[in-house]
């Protein structure tokens, strides 16, 4: 089975290994396509070559960084010449990238199932999406899923979204989570490294206006109970 995948995520050599797995697997032939570079809050990443078995290209994008709206100029070339049975894109619905591949699916590789992704937890509904061009995202969504073949959700409430927009072909997938990095150790060894001593609340993640940190510091102000909190990242 031949599969293409376009991730911006691949841009990094580490961040493959779910590609990695799949390749290895009997009877699947992947190539990943990853853009050349990829600026984001993270900083900008250029393409890393795949030193192993696994088939990587890079292809100039445009609207590099913003992952709802970013296009592959290889993407055209790549799927006419490899002619794939599933074509996996990482993006969502309405992104411009799902909607680029329906629309060359439809032109290059007509037996090419579609595969897009999505970590959808809000019904934006309609033309409300959070972005310039909302109609257009809008369009974009509604083309995808009439057309579109399957998502894969990393969690429930994406499924019942697009359940009630008509598209109930989606397999929820847990985000991975690689145990060669996070594995369990000791609880009480680690509490007693990092000095907590109270109930501990812990927070993991960016350092970010959207993801509420400030929001949980005033809410801990009228704990009537002793704890402390626990912030690991950066931002």
């Amino acid at each position: 089975m031949k599969v293409l995948a376009v991730d911006h995520n691949a841009v990094l050599s580490s961040e493959r290994g779910l590609y990695r797995a799949l390749q290895s697997i009997h009877g699947i032939e992947l190539t990943v396509l990853a853009p050349r570079v990829w600026t984001d809050h993270f900083g900008k990443s250029r393409f890393e070559r795949e030193t192993g078995p696994l088939s990587v290209r890079s292809s100039r994008t445009l609207f590099a960084g913003r992952s709802h709206r970013v296009l592959y100029l290889s993407l055209k070339s790549v799927l006419r010449q490899m002619r794939p049975e599933i074509l996996y894109v990482n993006s969502e619905p309405e992104g411009y990238l799902a909607w680029q591949a329906v629309t060359l699916r439809e032109a290059v590789s007509p037996h090419t199932k579609v595969v897009f992704d999505s970590w959808r937890n809000m019904d934006y509904g309609g033309r409300k999406f959070p972005y310039k061009l909302a109609w257009f995202n809008a369009l974009a969504e509604r083309r995808v899923l009439s057309t579109g073949d399957h998502c894969i959700a990393h969690n429930e409430a994406a499924k019942e979204i697009f359940r009630r927009k008509g598209f109930e072909r989606v397999t929820v997938i847990p985000p991975a989570v690689d145990t060669t990095l996070f594995r369990r150790q000791g609880d009480q060894t680690i509490r007693e490294k990092l000095g907590l001593r109270s109930l501990t609340i812990g927070y993991i993640g960016r350092f970010a206006v959207p993801k509420g940190v400030d929001l949980l510091l005033r809410a801990a102000k009228a704990f009537p109970f002793e704890y402390q909190i626990l912030l690991v990242g950066d931002g």
